[in-house]
Formats: structure tokens, C-alpha cells, sequence
């Protein structure tokens, strides 16, 4: 058998090479742009706005605290998966007792120009006598937003209602947004809500009570 030596320069040439490789592609800037505003239709707050919400009988108010959009930026990537990290969020609330509205969205633009969403609503939750939950404090309603095409655990597409009335206004390009109430663990204790374009929350429902939670403008 014949061993055949590799001579020590051309192993360093192509250790070199190698390594220029290596950093060429781990030091790529990506710019990335800030949240796009054709998404913002479908987390329309600003700080400090008052929100209130009435079941008919009782009036809560609830105030957006803070929120926040991603503004272009430039990072570092790998050439073969450039990623943007391009978020906008909001935090809407009262007193303790009222219920506090969470909302998170990231948009994604490699490989496909899409927007993500998640909806949290948080209240009381709601335990038996052994301390087992009955009704969770908290929801998430999700879906996420293509080109116009809106899906809820995609691939299923949601049509947009034309139109909905909440009981004390008309709303248009109305999302209805439900969670299973069957679940054997626990229940939520919202279980749907409306969201309409421009606007944000115009309806949440309770299941436990079977209270129905209505956005009513100033």
C-alpha cells in the first residue's frame, strides 16, 4: 500500500480557504425593515388610548399602555438564512379585577411575506374546592395574515364577516375568533372574540357566566 502525504501548504491553503468561507458567510448583514404598516391594520392601538367595553349593565374601561413597532434595522446573518426579527405588540389593561388584553405579532419575510398574531386575553381563573381549574384565566386566539389571505391554524383559511354588529355599532372586515369549549382539562373562560379591521377588540365572551363583553366608542 502506498500512503500519500499531504504536504503541510496545501493543508494551510485549505484550511485558510475554509475558514474565509466560514466567515464570509457568518458575517453577512441583513437589512431588515420595520414592522410593514399594511399589518398594522390588525393591531391598530396607540399608547395612552382608553377603551371601554360594557356587558349592558356594567362599564369597564381598559387603557393601552404600551406598545411597539419594529423600526429598520440592519443584523447579522448567515447568508444561506437571513432572518428578521420584526414585531409589533400591545399591552392593554385596567384594574386588577378587569381583564388585561395581550397582543404579539411578528412578521416574517423569509421565505414568504407573512404576519403572525396572538391574542391573549386574561382574567380570573376560575378553581373547585380542591384547587383544580374550571375555567382558565387566559386565552390565546391566534391566526396569521398573507397577502390579505387570513388562516387559523394554517392551512385552514378564515373568510373575513363583511360586516358585524356588536350589539351598539356596525363594524366592518370583522374576524370571529373561538376557542373549544369541550376540553376535558379546563375551559376558558373567554372563549371568543371579535376583532375588526382598523379597530382591534370589539367583542369578547365569557363562558362561565355567559357574559357578553361589547366595545362601545365615546
Amino acid at each position: 500500500m502506498h500512503k500519500h502525504n499531504v504536504c503541510p501548504e496545501i493543508l494551510l491553503r485549505i484550511i485558510c480557504l475554509l475558514t474565509w468561507i466560514l466567515l464570509f458567510s457568518g458575517c453577512h448583514r441583513t437589512t431588515c425593515p420595520g414592522y410593514p404598516d399594511e399589518y398594522m391594520k390588525w393591531i391598530p392601538y396607540t399608547s395612552a388610548s382608553k377603551i371601554l367595553f360594557t356587558d349592558g349593565s356594567e362599564t369597564i374601561m381598559l387603557r393601552v399602555g404600551e406598545t411597539f413597532r419594529s423600526e429598520p434595522y440592519e443584523a447579522s446573518s448567515w447568508i444561506l438564512e437571513p432572518f428578521c426579527d420584526v414585531n409589533a405588540t400591545a399591552s392593554i389593561s385596567g384594574d386588577t379585577a378587569l381583564p388585561e388584553i395581550m397582543i404579539r405579532s411578528m412578521y416574517i419575510n423569509d421565505p414568504v411575506d407573512e404576519a403572525d398574531y396572538i391574542y391573549t386575553i386574561e382574567g380570573n381563573t376560575i378553581r373547585d374546592a380542591d384547587y383544580n381549574i374550571l375555567y382558565a384565566g387566559w386565552a390565546d386566539f391566534s391566526f396569521q395574515v398573507r397577502e390579505d389571505e387570513i388562516t387559523v391554524y394554517s392551512p385552514h383559511t378564515v373568510s373575513l364577516m363583511a360586516s358585524y354588529f356588536n350589539g351598539y355599532k356596525e363594524y366592518y372586515n370583522v374576524l370571529k375568533l373561538e376557542n373549544d369549549t369541550a376540553l376535558n382539562y379546563y375551559k376558558p373562560w373567554v372563549y371568543q372574540v371579535y376583532i375588526a379591521e382598523n379597530i382591534g377588540v370589539i367583542q369578547f365572551r365569557e363562558l362561565k357566566n355567559k357574559k357578553v363583553w361589547s366595545l362601545i366608542e365615546e
